[in-house]
């Protein structure tokens, strides 16, 4: 009766280590984008609303749309949180739906509207591609790479040049305050239009 038992122990013990038994990931939301708050999120020459949609899965979604018919235009949207909300040790990136009319590249950053003492803007880029069908963008921070920037000093008289490419310095993981989508016109041909839908922002725990 005891083998029994200690067989039905091993058995279960066993089930719940596969993979049909795992625990599911969990995410801390940032954002469902049931509603649009203007306290937590602002936006740069575009258009932004909480649209409706008839996919069940995704019947609120924030609706981004672009034009960039306006020479120059870096169109952009953010989500602010509080300073300390990206943490590596509980996180391990960010998550979020997306789909858009046609193929869109994009920019997901991750930034803080302060910058380095060397000067370097304290923001991260990571490039995608949405398409029309929902697809579920899983990003982990160490893809996330510092921004290729060069600007003029006026304090110091002189241009300031960063390569980019690095990944996120682990005490910059504090400064973080927004999630941003950002738009370029590069390589997008004749189009001066695109349109992106995001739900669901969220930061994966580990």
């Amino acid at each position: 009766m005891k083998t029994r038992s200690l067989l039905a122990l091993c058995l279960a013990a066993s089930l719940l280590q596969s993979p049909a038994f795992a625990a599911e990931p969990k995410y801390k939301v940032l954002d469902s984008f049931k509603f649009l708050d203007p306290k937590t999120t602002k936006q740069w020459e575009l258009k932004s609303k909480i649209a409706s949609t008839q996919d069940p899965t995704h019947s609120k979604v924030l609706d981004l749309q672009v034009d960039f018919a306006k020479p120059g235009t870096w169109p952009s949207f953010r989500k602010y949180v509080l300073e300390g909300t990206f943490k590596p040790a509980k996180y391990s990136g960010i998550r979020f739906f997306a789909r858009s009319e046609s193929s869109t590249e994009f920019d997901v950053v991750l930034g803080s509207d302060r910058r380095t003492p060397e000067g370097r803007s304290i923001s991260f880029v990571k490039r995608i591609k949405a398409t029309p069908e929902w697809t579920e963008f899983k990003i982990p921070f160490e893809e996330i790479r510092t921004w290729a920037e060069k600007f003029w000093d006026e304090k110091l008289k002189t241009q300031k040049q960063f390569p980019g490419g690095e990944p996120i310095p682990a005490e910059e993981y504090a400064e973080l305050k927004w999630v941003g989508f950002g738009f370029f016109v590069e390589g997008r041909g004749s189009s001066t239009v695109a349109k992106v839908q995001i739900d669901e922002l969220s930061l994966m725990e580990k």
